[in-house]
């Protein structure tokens, strides 16, 4: 469909050929997790691949895909296009949605296998490494005296950003005086901060709905960033909102980690085209009961944006994470994920 848009506009000639080949096409490996419920709970994920022909600036729908989950799944595409993904988790019966992400359009090569991992733990929020000022999906950025803090309340362990049918509170400070409070992650965008310098603070908080079968993973979400932001030399400046990116390595399909002893990587870094400083304070917490209660995990490997961090996994557990840290710059994060990944017991 997408090389008989791109070659033979809009009619097919008599006689035309679409190559199919692997000279012609690539292969998407896409492996769809879940947060702790399975398809036997009534859940599907549906995936959409959407097609952008360039040379005609349209883009051609492909249909929505209902898959088990979790599942892996191999599609074959046309290299002419870019592509834009997307996948719903929804109730079998019902349709109603549960979770939504997505990945900003990319091109593949011909005779590749791309692989690629969605709801990959544990969720948590920030901004997807995959947003760039040059992609069509740019990251949070000040324009003039604005600020368009353009993100999702989610984002998985790939950068796929998105929403999950979940409480949401955005709120957004400037040197200290509240600007705007939001339901939603649209809503933080367009915030008047003045011109000169500032002291941004945002805050986002997302929680799952107490019957929600899907969000058992990540049922609570908090993070708070602090930064400074200067007045743009040019048209715009990309906020240094410090992200952070967790590694746990082992994890299964339905997001648990085994018992025992347990190392995973811990990484920050700024987003698109923002210069990663040094962290100079960090420290990374587990809590067994919900975050009542919190351990300092132990740290090796640290280096100027990474940490080694080291647990004990307890049988049978729920482990909530928070991570804090503060760079040379002065930016800061602060990340709680409530029941972030499960033990077996």
């Amino acid at each position: 469909m997408y090389d008989l848009l791109r070659y033979w506009k809009d009619e097919v000639p008599n006689g035309g050929i679409v190559d199919g080949s692997s000279a012609s096409t690539s292969a998407l490996v896409e492996r769809y997790n879940s947060l702790g419920s399975t398809s036997a709970d009534g859940l599907t994920a549906a995936e959409r691949l959407i097609g952008w022909v360039p040379d005609r600036g349209i883009a051609v729908y492909g249909y929505v895909h209902p898959v088990p989950v979790p599942a892996t799944v191999t599609h074959y595409v046309s290299t002419g296009a870019a592509w834009e993904r997307s996948v719903d988790i929804q109730d079998v019966e019902s349709g109603a949605g549960y979770a939504f992400l997505w990945a900003p359009r990319t091109t593949y090569a011909a005779g590749t296998t791309n692989r690629d991992t969605w709801f990959g733990g544990p969720i948590s929020t920030g901004v997807s490494p995959l947003k760039k000022v040059d992609n069509g999906s740019p990251p949070p950025t000040r324009f003039g005296n604005v600020l368009y803090i353009s993100m999702g309340a989610i984002i998985d362990g790939a950068g796929h950003q998105g929403d999950a049918n979940s409480a949401y509170t955005g709120k957004v400070y400037s040197d200290g005086a509240l600007k705007r409070t939001a339901g939603s992650p649209s809503s933080l965008n367009g915030v008047f901060v003045g011109s000169g310098a500032h002291r941004i603070r945002v805050v986002t908080e997302v929680a799952a709905q107490p019957d929600d079968p899907f969000w058992q993973r990540s049922t609570a979400i908090k993070t708070e960033w602090g930064f400074d932001s200067e007045q743009p030399a040019g048209q715009y400046a990309v906020l240094p909102m410090l992200g952070i990116n967790y590694q746990l390595p082992g994890l299964s399909s339905t997001t648990t980690a085994p018992a025992g002893e347990y190392a995973f990587d811990v990484k920050l870094s700024m987003p698109d085209t923002v210069e990663t400083r040094p962290v100079v304070q960090r420290s990374v917490e587990i809590s067994w009961d919900g975050g009542q209660t919190w351990a300092p995990a132990k740290l090796t490997k640290c280096d100027d944006t990474s940490c080694k961090a080291h647990v004990t996994n307890q049988p049978g557990g729920r482990a909530s994470l928070r991570v804090s840290a503060t760079d040379a710059g002065g930016s800061t994060v602060t990340q709680e994920i409530t029941n972030a990944y499960a033990v077996p017991q």
